[in-house]
This record gives structure tokens, sequence and C-alpha cells, in this order.
């Protein structure tokens, strides 16, 4: 089993090396994780989408053309 130092060390390199984050948003991944009781790359690889460039579809659940196609105004 790994030290509390260990484990910090290796969250640390995930949100650096692996996600890219700044240190804002490693602060706030930290924390998020600490208070669920998991590491760092546990949580990437079983709750974020981490393998595509493009996250975001804006087409995607878009609430205008759904509105327009089921709503008359």
């Amino acid at each position: 089993m790994k030290s509390k130092l260990e484990q910090t060390i290796e969250n640390l390199e995930v949100c650096i090396d692996f996600l890219g984050l700044d240190n804002e948003r490693t602060g706030e991944m930290l924390a998020a994780t600490e208070e669920l009781g998991l590491n760092v790359e546990y949580f990437c690889h079983e709750f974020m989408e981490t393998s595509s460039i493009e996250l975001h579809n804006p087409d995607y659940l878009n609430i205008a053309e759904f509105n327009a196609m089921f709503w008359e105004f």
C-alpha cells in the first residue's frame, strides 16, 4: 500500500502530466477525489472521458433545436 505522500505525488503527476491541468484545476481535482476517497487516476479512468480531443459536441441535445421541433412560439 502506498503512503499518503506517495499517493499525493502520483495524483499530482496524473493531474499535470496526463490531464494537463493548471494549478487551480489540479487543486479542484485533488479536493474532489479526496472527498470521494479515490485516487485521481482511478477517477479519470472510470468517470471521465479523456480519450477524445473534442469532448463537447455543440449540436448534441441542443435545447433550441429541440424546442423548435416540438413547440411553436
